[in-house]
């Protein structure tokens, strides 16, 4: 009874530390997409800054894209203007990419792997991205800070749906109230049309 107990243990430790690999795994890639998208879109606006391009290189970049880069989705005439957008609303924040990728993965804390264990989230389900206590106390900044803290607003970034970027670019234009929506994401594992709802009531006026 005792080995059967100490093999059970041992199983469940070792599934506790592949799901916390899956984890951080998922939010390494979705950091990398969202600095990939970052990146793209920098160079598409740099580009139409410099040459005078105007909106007829995107379906053009569209196409080629697709004929050229198959197996690779994402880069639609419609989301190459969704990272023009996204540069555009962050291009303060460079390298969109810092703080590492590592490191954003090591705010993951035990009970979160513990979580996964009932079911499949998606590689953005922000209960993933949930800080250990120490973090969380950072979690919770002024205003003030949200302003002045380069560092916090790329993690809210970087840990943020791109679906629930879009929404957030397209009908929070006020940059405070927009981290704020960011963070409830990341904490409360809101989907596209969640986050709609909230915004259209204006959750963060009630809060």
């Amino acid at each position: 009874m005792n080995e059967l107990k100490l093999y059970s243990e041992l199983l469940s430790d070792i599934k506790g530390r592949v799901r916390q690999g899956q984890i951080r795994a998922n939010i390494s890639a979705n950091a990398e997409m969202l600095a990939t998208y970052w990146d793209v879109g920098k160079m598409i606006h740099q580009r139409q800054q410099t040459e005078g391009w105007g909106a007829g290189v995107i379906p053009r970049l569209a196409k080629d894209l697709k004929n050229e880069l198959s197996e690779v989705k994402g880069f639609s005439e419609r989301n190459l203007n969704n990272m023009i957008s996204f540069y555009q609303e962050y291009s303060d924040i460079d390298p969109i990419w810092q703080p590492s990728v590592s490191k954003l993965a090591e705010t993951i804390s035990p009970p979160v792997v513990a979580e996964l264990e009932t079911g499949t989230r998606s590689i953005l389900q922000p209960s993933v991205a949930k800080l250990d206590n120490k973090a969380k106390t950072k979690v919770k900044p002024s205003v003030a800070q949200l302003e002045s803290s380069s560092d916090f607003k790329q993690k809210l970034i970087l840990s943020t749906k791109w679906a629930n970027h879009i929404i957030l670019i397209q009908k929070v234009k006020d940059l405070p109230t927009r981290y704020w929506y960011m963070q409830q994401c990341i904490n409360n594992g809101w989907s596209r049309d969640t986050l709609s709802d909230m915004i259209k009531s204006k959750l963060h006026e009630r809060q």
